[in-house]
């Protein structure tokens, strides 16, 4: 059967479209949604460019947000497509006035009687804004004519009041220069000047604020801004200003508002988009950030700052190689851009090139040299390079720069714990903090500094900010049960979760059979390698890998959560509470046994295993660590075979020790030294002795029984909880350099310890 098409179920014509399209955009218009108006009128000018009531309508909204030069080509289609349009002609003389077009204004107005008989109240208004004597306006042939005495219109008034109310073009065009060229304290007289004499006059407190702003008066500046924004509510440049203001106090979500209104009032503003985004990311909000700064690409592309401002943003979401290339870009746009080489060297630092980016941050102080930022980062850049004393200058000069530079303090505190200058380290974390109460990186560094000073009271607290974003260990599991504070847990139930490194999480396995043997029932969640070897040590625990989204086990069947390392706070408050042994990771006998065998093997004489740098070596790391090369001494003690204990791909550097030396060391391929964790235990608990670096091996050597000794420099930080030795592992033997100091020392108080061993050895009697 044929079914009828009515109007309902027809597409619409092209005509109909484009009305349909012009009458939404109208309704949008009307309402304040201007970008889906504006979006409505372009796309109708798309169809059909000639469009006259779209052309009007897009030049009225683009006055409205106060872009009247833009507005005049709109005008002037509309009217070329209906020259007869009265109401056209007005609006685009207006427009001419806003865009202190006079002249054109005043032709425009000739024109505009001529060819749609404007005249009458209307023609009298315009007349008025324009300043020009009625009767000098001629008719339409020529001749001079006077308008009749009429009542005059509402927006005669208003212009004739508004004519009362502002100042002249000439005395704001002054105070614009005076700020433009930096002459503040003039500026600041001038727009004070102005505010007195028209006090309701939105740009002169717009200014004036701007001004305030630029001379360190944020307070003052909000204040003067609130009132220009109340009195031009639509004011792009004065929500711009607002928003400066704002984020100099640190009141990021506000000024974000403020930019977010100015880039409504005016879409087309690069200043504000950017704002937005510089805004966005102090609060954290990465991907808006990014998309408000590429928006203010897409409208200057070729802006060197837009292209670092991005680079910034993109380094936080972890973007570093689309942050490199951005930061590549703005210094190919503009090379002696500071702030682009500032933030390449943060970004090369990120990527661990360290000395790529002491060069880029010497560049941004050749370009800036009072610029403190720049020679902070240049000073933590030193200090991974393991140049502490120049690191301490650097630091030092930032702050002789702007003394009240929180982050300056606190990188001057990191390093002169490195240097162990305690003291003056503890007072530089209590000034960064009494700068910015709320630095969380300061806090978590003073608690570590309290820790190496033996402080552990205040110390444990110190560390719990480890938590927070800006610090940068495995981040909280963040079940929904309460965290344990050390309540009794008698008929409880707690979980027990792991974090940061494995090396971490060997040492805190120290206290976990106090909380097992206190518990109704423990759960232990830990990196899946090590359930073999925490379950056969810890049988009175359940013992599960860690997922991510976390899914233990027993989720939601227990009562309190804790992270491994926070055990410490409630169970080694004191020197006194750590154990006074090392033994707590039990290994299988049965491949103990079977190792023992096959290590008696390679003949007589004490079998020893040996570690000597991390997976990990970059930047101050490094300074942990020796090489191979530095063991000559220790390898030729006589009558011992050293075994690899060593985890990582390290076959060449091996070779040419052995080479080297003319010494075997002992691999044994068949131990996966890096995923089996529990054979790594067994084959470790077969040997006489070990030399660890300070990396995993130690705590598992120790862990597991053996007798264990450490190279490492005495920069190492809190896990000496104020002394040389380590008090997790009681029996462990440091030998320490430092920091400055050849690897001589250590090596050779090791060497002496492995030849006290071999001729201690029963087999080499």
């Amino acid at each position: 059967m044929n079914v009828p098409v009515t109007a309902q179920d027809r597409a619409p014509s092209p005509e109909e479209a484009i009305e349909n399209a012009l009458r939404l955009a109208v309704q949008q218009h009307q309402v304040g949604q201007f970008k889906d108006a504006e979006d409505l009128y372009r796309a109708v000018l798309r169809a059909c460019p000639g469009h006259p009531d779209a052309n009007h309508n897009l030049a009225v909204l683009a006055v409205q947000l106060r872009q009247p030069v833009a507005a005049l080509p709109f005008f002037e289609a509309a009217l070329k497509a209906n020259p007869a349009h009265a109401q056209y002609w007005v609006n685009y003389i207006d427009a001419l006035i806003e865009a202190d077009c006079v002249e054109r204004a005043r032709e425009a107005l000739e024109l505009a009687r001529q060819r749609a008989g404007l005249s009458g109240a209307t023609a009298n208004a315009l007349v008025t804004r324009l300043g020009v004597s009625p009767a000098a306006i001629q008719d339409g042939g020529g001749r001079s004519v006077s308008s009749p005495a009429v009542a005059p219109t509402p927006q005669g008034k208003a212009a004739r009041s508004r004519q009362v109310r502002e100042p002249g073009v000439k005395e704001l065009n002054k105070l614009f220069m005076l700020f433009k060229r930096g002459r503040l304290e003039q500026a600041e007289t001038a727009a004070r000047s102005l505010i007195r004499r028209f006090p309701d006059h939105g740009v002169a407190w717009s200014v004036l604020g701007a001004i305030l702003t630029s001379r360190g008066k944020p307070a003052d500046a909000v204040t003067s801004l609130r009132k220009a924004v109340e009195l031009r509510p639509d004011d792009a440049i004065a929500h711009n200003y607002y928003g400066n203001a704002l984020l100099s106090l640190g009141r990021s979500a506000e000024a974000a508002e403020c930019y977010r209104l100015a880039t409504v009032f005016d879409p087309e503003s690069v200043e504000a988009h950017s704002n937005l985004g510089i805004a966005l990311h102090a609060l954290g909000r990465l991907p808006e950030a990014e998309r408000a700064q590429r928006r203010a690409l897409e409208l200057a592309p070729a802006a060197a700052s837009l292209h670092n401002n991005l680079a910034i943003i993109l380094k936080d979401l972890g973007n570093l190689d689309a942050a490199l290339a951005s930061c590549q870009r703005a210094l190919e746009l503009k090379p002696d851009l500071a702030e682009a080489h500032n933030s390449l060297g943060n970004i090369l630092k990120e990527l661990g090139r360290f000395e790529e980016a002491e060069s880029c941050f010497h560049c941004a102080i050749e370009l800036s040299p009072r610029w403190e930022a720049a020679y902070s980062n240049l000073g933590t850049v030193q200090q991974q390079l393991g140049r502490f004393d120049e690191a301490a200058a650097s630091f030092r000069r930032a702050l002789a720069l702007k003394p009240d530079l929180a982050e300056a303090h606190s990188n001057l505190a990191d390093v002169l714990q490195d240097l162990r200058q305690y003291d003056e380290a503890h007072a530089c974390y209590l000034r960064a903090l009494e700068l910015k109460p709320d630095f969380t990186m300061a806090r978590y560094g003073l608690g570590l500094l309290q820790l190496q000073m033996g402080d552990l009271a205040n110390g444990w607290a110190g560390y719990e900010y480890r938590w927070t974003k800006k610090i940068k260990p495995v981040p909280a599991r963040r079940f929904p049960q309460p965290w344990w504070e050390g309540q009794p847990l008698a008929g409880k139930r707690i979980l027990i979760w792991g974090e940061q490194g494995i090396g971490d999480q060997l040492l805190w396995a120290s206290m976990f059979r106090e909380i097992i043997e206190s518990a109704d029932h423990c759960v232990i969640e830990c990196t899946a390698k090590l359930v073999p070897l925490l379950s056969r040590s810890f049988p009175g625990a359940e013992v599960v890998a860690a997922t991510d989204p976390p899914q233990p086990a027993a989720a939601g069947q227990f009562d309190y959560q804790c992270p491994m390392g926070s055990l410490a706070r409630f169970l080694r408050p004191t020197l006194a509470s750590f154990p006074r042994e090392n033994r707590y990771l039990v290994a299988d006998p049965a491949r103990v046994a079977y190792w023992k065998e096959r290590l008696a093997s390679l003949g007589p004489g004490p079998k020893v295993g040996f570690a000597w740098r991390s997976g990990l070596g970059t930047g101050s790391r490094s300074m942990n660590y020796t090489t191979l090369e530095e063991w000559g001494p220790i390898f030729a003690v006589p009558g011992v075979h050293f075994v690899n204990l060593q985890y990582d791909e390290c076959t060449s550097e091996l070779d040419a020790a052995r080479q080297r030396f003319g010494v075997p060391l002992h691999v044994f391929p068949e131990v996966d030294l890096y995923n089996d964790l529990a054979e790594t235990a067994a084959f470790t608990r077969a040997l006489d002795f070990v030399i660890a670096s300070f990396t995993s091996v130690y705590p598992m050597a120790a862990g597991v029984g053996v007798p264990t000794c450490t190279m490492y420099s005495w920069s190492i930080g809190w896990a000496t909880i104020g002394g040389e030795q380590i008090p997790w592992c009681p029996t462990l033997e440091c030998y320490t350099r430092r920091w400055e100091e050849p690897w001589d020392g250590p090596v050779t108080q090791v060497t002496q310890r492995i030849r006290l061993l071999a001729q201690a050895h029963p087999e080499l009697q």
